[in-house]
């Protein structure tokens, strides 16, 4: 089984990212370990790449086509590893998941629930820019609803509800509201010695697939928002 090393790393911002990011981070800082790799991280300075437009994220396809803009959001980062280190990243992979009714400033959220964490890829050179329309970073992602009951012994479990991106007549109605959702992009490192530096911390919740599940499993969920922001994530605010 893979070794998990229990701590956080500090995620440093490149040059020239967003001036809503210059300003010093109210977070608290980690213990960073002097052999273990940094990565960079930085947000598009395109205002259209920055975020996902409410409107076009949750229209139709036949709706979209009527707007001005007749396209999906892009939400776009760039990610480099600093494998200068005595340990050295062999891959990195990224995974995203749906934070709901949370509150922003700029890039730091909090509060809010977030949805079961889904992988978006594994990277193995770098630097990586990845850029994603508003449709693939609604695909898959699965929020938790929770589940009260009167029957004893215990109430049930948890479910997934899979988020569905709108179609060509349906517009998107998962209850995403603007300004208080987003995707959150988050890292997860692979060392050449195969253990593993989880940059978030996340746990292991119990649910089940559906409203009428009955078989349990685990899932992974991202613990907080106190590390899940700039400069340890890349927050895609869901907003005008």
């Amino acid at each position: 089984m893979k070794q998990y090393l229990n701590h956080f790393l500090l995620l440093l911002s490149t040059v020239g990212v967003l001036s809503s990011c210059r300003e010093d981070s109210k977070l608290p800082a980690p213990k960073l370990s002097g052999t273990v790799p940094m990565v960079n991280l930085q947000i598009s300075s395109d205002p259209n790449k920055n975020h996902y437009d409410f409107a076009r994220t949750r229209a139709s396809n036949n709706a979209l086509a009527n707007l001005t803009n007749p396209t999906r959001p892009v939400f776009e980062f760039t990610f480099n590893i600093d494998n200068t280190r005595d340990k050295k990243v062999k891959a990195v992979e990224v995974y995203k998941s749906l934070l709901t009714g949370a509150s922003f400033s700029g890039y730091v959220a909090s509060g809010g629930s977030f949805g079961a964490r889904v992988l978006v890829g594994t990277y193995t050179s770098y630097p990586v820019t990845i850029s994603l329309n508003s449709q693939d970073a609604l695909t898959d992602l699965k929020r938790i609803i929770g589940q009260t009951g009167t029957v004893a012994p215990a109430l049930p479990l948890p479910y997934l509800f899979t988020v569905k991106a709108p179609s060509n007549t349906q517009a998107n109605l998962i209850s995403i509201k603007q300004g208080s959702d987003a995707v959150v992009f988050t890292f997860e490192y692979i060392l050449d010695d195969d253990s593993r530096v989880i940059l978030t911390p996340v746990t292991k919740t119990s649910v089940v697939d559906n409203i009428n599940g009955t078989v349990a499993r685990t899932v992974d969920v991202l613990a907080t928002t106190t590390q899940v922001n700039f400069p340890y994530a890349a927050v895609a605010v869901i907003r005008d």
